[in-house]
């Protein structure tokens, strides 16, 4: 795991992270407290997981300096030939984002769960020495992943050169980093959702253990989605917001069936907020 470089040092992590859903799966998560990891090839963006692709296999198509000749051939077959699958949890930056309220919950009737960012990853740490999973922004800018892949490529090709023999271990090296950037990497029309991603890698090295479920399935209109289940601790949800459309919004009686719901699934109601959206959509 050595090889996925993950998070970028110069951006501040956010404080809390925001996980929009719809009536059912609120419930499901209040009361499972798991987030669903999904296959990526199942979102919303038909350009999931292949915009840093496309680009690394474009350069390595291209006429390569003959130092770095056998890595980029080697690569370039490894990146074509072995489609390792990755699955993703999807958060917002953004406490109250009415395309967020609009595409995730139900049109604006359903919630937003509040995590906090410290409890998620310290959760995915401690996972970490057995499972590839980890806590990560999403990229938007053409520029910024074209750093991504240019960091994978020259460390592996420049460990390759000073060492020819472990060209084979640096060329999966150097898939991993750029398969598991690639899930970082969105194209630009999707910068308002400020995402934050869990990226789980399940087949390298090993299969998830000590906490994640077993894969699954879900029936969506997309097909069968392949997905596992990451749990989370009860403190890790720090607030819960009502859409704009959610029928308990300024409904007293609501309000109070909400904190006995969270009350008789574990949580501690006195240190979770509950607020009503801001934006005025109906």
């Amino acid at each position: 795991m050595d090889a996925i470089a993950h998070g970028n040092p110069a951006v501040e992590s956010p404080k809390t992270l925001y996980h929009y859903c719809g009536m059912s799966g609120f419930e499901g998560i209040v009361k499972n407290k798991n987030v669903w990891l999904s296959n990526a090839f199942f979102t919303n963006d038909y350009t999931e997981h292949r915009l840093l692709i496309d680009k690394a296999l474009e350069r390595l198509k291209t006429k390569p300096d003959d130092k770095y000749r056998e890595f980029d051939k080697q690569l370039l077959k490894s990146l074509e030939n072995r489609k390792v699958p990755l699955y993703l949890a999807c958060f917002s930056s953004k406490r109250d984002l009415l395309s967020q309220w609009r595409e995730y919950s139900d049109n604006a009737a359903g919630f937003v769960i509040a995590f906090s960012y410290e409890a998620l990853n310290r959760r995915i740490e401690s996972l970490r020495s057995k499972t590839p999973i980890f806590l990560a922004r999403v990229s938007y800018e053409q520029q910024e992943q074209g750093m991504q892949l240019d960091n994978c490529l020259e460390k592996y090709r420049n460990k390759t050169v000073a060492c020819p023999r472990n060209c084979e271990s640096n060329v999966d090296d150097a898939h991993i980093c750029i398969w598991f950037r690639a899930a970082q990497c969105k194209n630009h029309g999707f910068y308002e959702e400020s995402e934050y991603r869990i990226i789980l890698m399940p087949n390298i090295p090993t299969v998830p253990e000590d906490g994640i479920s077993e894969l699954r399935f879900r029936v969506t209109d997309r097909g069968k989605v392949p997905y596992y289940a990451f749990p989370f601790p009860e403190n890790a949800v720090t607030e819960i917001g009502l859409g704009p459309k959610n029928c308990a919004r300024f409904n007293r009686d609501a309000h109070e069936a909400l904190r006995s719901f969270l009350r008789a699934n574990g949580y501690d109601v006195d240190k979770i907020e509950i607020y009503e959206a801001e934006a005025t959509y109906q």
